[in-house]
């Protein structure tokens, strides 16, 4: 991805990087995907020094003259700066403010800007903006700073026993008849939930993911088997974590997931 003479300067970020964006990522499955109370603040936080990552990134291949590399850095932050900028005109230009009759409370009209962009919940774009530019920018970190194949599927292989770990649970969950995520602890936002995912259809996307990760290492391993045979490496392992994550999706109740 990038010239030979940034990958030297590159390296040191890329440990840091890997650590940062599985952090970020297991963090948010536990966090119920990020919908739990100020649970998009919380990733948003989590999320932030990917932004420091990004800058330094930047910085290195400027000082070692790689134009094409910083101008690709640019390309690929540009949509995120672009929706940034619609987002923040927007919770400055309301075009509702809330306001309750008798008990009810609905979104009454306000004088605003009409050609520019507006926002009848400015608090509630700037909190989700918060959170998926983090994302974001965690994701362009990963392309620009991590450098090694072997890395990512390090990466991969830890965020697939993540899922594992949570298809356990969602499973024990479910078999006890536990009436909300950590077997009752936090309420759940409806009935259908699962694991620590408040709606099983954003669980069954998150299983469909991770299952088909975990098999993309499995494809890996029959390309390049151990040398005592495939049966000896991780191969097996790999294929039961597939299986066990994949056999929530219907267990889960999510339809759609579960025809993928």
């Amino acid at each position: 991805m990038s010239s030979p003479a940034t990958h030297h300067h590159a390296a040191p970020r890329e440990g840091p990087v890997l650590i940062h964006a599985g952090l970020v990522a297991i963090a948010s499955a536990w966090l119920f995907g990020g919908m739990g109370p100020n649970g998009e603040w919380i990733i948003a936080a989590l999320a932030s020094p990917a932004f420091w990552f990004l800058f330094a990134e930047a910085r290195t291949r400027v000082r070692a003259g790689d134009r094409e590399g910083v101008y690709r850095l640019l390309r690929w932050s540009a949509p995120l700066a672009t929706l940034a900028l619609l987002v923040v005109v927007s919770a400055l230009n309301p075009s509702h403010r809330a306001a309750f009759i008798y008990d009810d409370l609905v979104l009454r009209p306000v004088p605003h800007i009409a050609w520019l962009p507006s926002s009848a919940n400015p608090l509630g774009g700037l909190r989700v903006l918060a959170c998926l530019g983090g994302l974001a920018a965690t994701g362009l970190a990963i392309a620009f700073c991590v450098h090694s194949r072997q890395a990512l599927r390090n990466l991969v292989l830890v965020l697939a026993l993540n899922a594992v770990a949570l298809s356990v649970l969602g499973t024990l969950q479910r078999q006890t008849g536990a009436t909300g995520p950590y077997f009752g602890a936090v309420t759940a936002a409806n009935e259908a939930w699962f694991a620590t995912f408040h709606y099983y259809n954003h669980w069954g996307a998150f299983a469909v993911l991770h299952a088909a990760a975990a098999l993309g290492l499995v494809f890996r391993t029959l390309r390049h088997p151990p040398a005592r045979g495939w049966s000896f490496g991780p191969g097996p392992l790999l294929v039961i974590a597939a299986l066990l994550i994949a056999a929530t999706t219907p267990l889960s109740g999510s339809r759609s997931a579960t025809a993928l």
